[in-house]
């Protein structure tokens, strides 16, 4: 008996061993496919990161019937495949378009001049739908005086096509900014009819001083388009030292500059921008003008523009005072709220309002604003009431909670109860979604009890059909 039990375990140790020296195998027989498929795939992979993709959201190979990318070619062969229509396969003109940027961009784009023309020509041999991201590798070329020529020659063409221009556009916004800026402007400057969207080029390229010229160009009489694209290119990085310097001569500027620079800022904001606005309202403005002016000061947010904003909201003029109130809604400045509330002695519906809806866009309220939302939770304004109930979820504060359960059962309008259900969501909190539940089991069956019933009980973790616990 006992020499079974020994043979018995000797055989369960020799199966032991064979299978661990079989495991320890295969894990090296893998190790070394991974390390051979590094090295293989390392030159592709340092290629692929080194290049964008030209059109976003393509898939990550290029032949998915094989499941491997294929090997990059000579850009001879890659250009005659992209001239002959790549078979007129799309996932083709994708693959040579991909593989011509990375042939490229290793290159540095340095190559002959007949190549280059080649690559410049896709942007009219190409399909149209395929042109805007030949352009982006047209940018990757070495500039030279013939390809940009070239390019502009195809941007003054009459009739040009839209695909080509934008493909043109990408193509010249892609390139260095001592190559393509200067022939971009004179072209703006020569009024082209493509001169909106020219702005919009040079504005990607980015060159400071290109952006203190169009500023400049505020003061002529150009097209709204390209007035239109000048103001959007001052709201982006680049336009940033343009803006500043042309705003702090705001007093002085022509009435269409003005205008467009106070539209500008209304969009974007920015405290340094706060007195030169104040100094502009206090001017006899144009009615646009002063619009936009209000309408800048409430993006721009701060106690001085706020305080402004108090006074117009008062105004004998109704339309005013409807402005400055929309403005003081559109403020997002916790401070200037609480400086508003503490320093206001009494307090016009429709301003109390405003602040409460700017309040209830602040993820913490402040103490004034709180305060001021005590007072409002019952108020008969509905709009007062309701801008109220958010301030008051977005404070997460649970001593509101039970507050907001007598109002709901109060209060039967769908705006108010839509508000409540609203601010016990925002509060997160598991007294808050037992409330929730409590008081939807006795909400009339509809879209506003089915809807919150689900995202309150899911939140719970509780089943449709469950009952709340």
């Amino acid at each position: 008996m006992s020499s079974r039990v020994v043979l018995f375990a000797s055989l369960v140790l020799a199966l032991g061993a064979g299978l661990a020296l079989y495991l320890i195998a295969a894990d090296e027989g893998v190790e070394r496919a991974v390390r051979s498929a590094g090295k293989s795939g390392g030159q592709a992979k340092s290629t692929e990161s080194s290049r964008a993709t030209a059109d976003e959201g393509d898939e990550s190979e290029d032949n998915p019937e094989e499941g491997a990318p294929a090997p990059l070619r000579s850009i001879d062969e890659i250009l005659a495949s992209l001239e002959a229509g790549s078979g007129g396969a799309e996932n083709l003109v994708r693959r040579d378009l991909r593989h011509l940027r990375a042939v490229l961009a290793n290159l540095r784009g340095a190559v002959d001049r007949s190549t280059r023309r080649r690559v410049a020509r896709l942007l009219i041999t190409l399909e149209p739908e395929w042109r805007a991201h030949a352009g982006t590798v047209v940018g990757e070329l070495q500039p030279d005086p013939d390809t940009v020529n070239e390019l502009l020659q195809m941007l003054r063409a009459d009739g040009i096509e839209a695909s080509t221009r934008r493909g043109v556009l990408n193509a010249l916004s892609g390139m260095p900014a001592e190559a393509a800026t200067q022939p971009l402007l004179e072209l703006i400057e020569k009024d082209h009819p493509q001169s909106p969207n020219i702005v919009t080029a040079v504005a990607r390229i980015g060159e400071p001083d290109a952006m203190h010229t169009m500023v400049a160009w505020l003061d002529r009489p150009i097209s709204p388009a390209t007035r239109l694209q000048i103001e959007k290119a001052l709201t982006l990085e680049a336009g940033e030292a343009a803006l500043d310097e042309a705003m702090s001569k705001l007093r002085t500027a022509s009435a269409d500059k003005r205008l467009s620079l106070l539209l500008v800022v209304s969009r974007i904001g920015g405290k340094q921008y706060s007195e030169a606005v104040r100094r502009a309202l206090a001017m006899s403005l144009q009615p646009k003008s002063r619009e936009a002016a209000i309408r800048a000061l409430g993006t721009i947010g701060d106690p001085e523009a706020g305080r402004i904003l108090w006074i117009l909201a008062q105004s004998e003029d109704p339309e005013e005072a409807r402005l400055a109130t929309r403005s003081l809604a559109r403020i997002r400045s916790r401070e200037t709220l609480d400086v508003l509330i503490t320093e206001a002695s009494a307090m016009p519906s429709a301003p109390l309002r405003a602040i409460l809806e700017a309040g209830a866009s602040i993820r913490r309220p402040g103490p004034a604003l709180l305060d001021l939302a005590d007072r409002q939770l019952t108020a008969e304004d509905k709009q007062s009431r309701v801008a109220a109930i958010t301030v008051a979820g977005a404070s997460r504060d649970p001593r509101y909670i039970p507050a907001l359960g007598n109002l709901y059962e109060k209060r039967r309008d769908r705006a108010t109860r839509e508000a409540i259900l609203g601010a016990l969501w925002d509060m997160q909190q598991r007294e808050a979604t037992r409330t929730a539940l409590v008081l939807l089991e006795t909400t009339p069956a509809g879209k506003l009890r089915d809807l919150n019933l689900k995202r309150f009980k899911s939140r719970a973790g509780l089943r449709p059909e469950d009952a709340p616990r």
